[in-house]
């Protein structure tokens, strides 16, 4: 009787230890529904907190990229490409997407081309810059995890404007930035561009249709090694057969992510005067008069 009462136990402990054993690996083998919503957020002034806006008022496309990660390694999982006319603009569903550790990365931009996922850590455009908002997210999914992720795009982005006073002369038809110390491609997990290479960038611009019309505007975005880059930019302004009628040259311009530097002055004539703007949809500005 008692061997047989030995014998029970041992079955019930090892039932407990099988039923134990299914409910581990479901934790770990399980899967979840999660869904992704971008929105975008604009600085203003530096003092002011950043305000959220509608993400197609800011951006025209919108690339997802989903990578597993895994033991150091990373796989690719999803990438979805949207323009803002799309239903659902900024948002992706991940349906039953599998237990265990994800980089989500979203990138919305004004650029005429979707961005190239090289990795986690490198992204371009062709070597176009637009301006860009990024998000990065590491993301484990398990038992616990929000159905519902939020991802808040930030700009990356720093801008150069040339803002030119004087009147336009006829002949000038396009304007070319020569541009170095910035980068075409991007770190998303830094916001900083990917590579510090010094590598001179050519931005190319209509400039014909403002022919006899002062107070132009001309300008480029650029990723950027740090919050304060120096930036070298040459303007050339050429007429049609590319030869060039007027440059000037900026050796070291201060250049932030999210800021914008705007460089006013006179280009055809040699006067100029000082004066000084501020747009605060952007975390800060700096206005430079030559």
């Amino acid at each position: 009787m008692r061997h047989v009462y030995f014998l029970a136990t041992l079955m019930l402990i090892l039932l407990v230890s099988c039923d134990k054993g299914s409910d581990d690996a479901g934790a770990v083998n399980g899967r979840a529904d999660i869904s992704l919503y971008a929105f975008a957020v604009e600085q203003t002034e530096m003092d002011v907190p950043a305000t959220k806006v509608a993400l197609n008022s800011v951006v025209n496309s919108l690339d997802f990229m989903v990578y597993s990660v895994a033991d150091g390694s990373y796989v690719k999982y999803l990438s979805v490409e949207q323009s803002k006319d799309d239903s659902g603009f900024g948002h992706i569903d991940l349906p039953q997407i599998p237990y265990g550790d994800y980089i989500v990365i979203a990138v919305g931009h004004n650029c005429s081309v979707h961005a190239t996922f090289f990795s986690p850590s490198q992204l371009d455009f062709g070597g176009k810059v637009a301006e860009t908002f990024v998000a990065y997210l590491p993301l484990t999914v398990g038992q616990g995890t929000d159905a519902s992720q939020s991802l808040m795009l930030k700009r990356v982005t720093g801008m150069f404007v040339l803002n030119v006073t004087d009147t336009q002369p006829a002949d000038v038809a396009t304007v070319e930035f020569l541009v170095t110390g910035s980068s075409t491609d991007l770190n998303p997990a830094t916001g900083f561009s990917f590579s510090d290479a010094v590598t001179v960038r050519t931005v190319t611009i209509s400039a014909s249709a403002f022919a006899g019309v002062a107070n132009n505007s001309f300008y480029f975005n650029a990723f950027l090694p740090s919050d304060d880059a120096l930036v070298s930019v040459v303007a050339n302004f050429k007429d049609v057969d590319g030869n060039i009628l007027y440059t000037r040259t900026f050796p070291s311009v201060t250049m932030s992510p999210n800021v914008k530097t705007t460089y006013r002055g006179a280009v055809y004539s040699v006067s100029s005067q000082m004066s000084v703007d501020i747009d605060n949809s952007w975390k800060d500005t700096k206005l430079i008069n030559f």
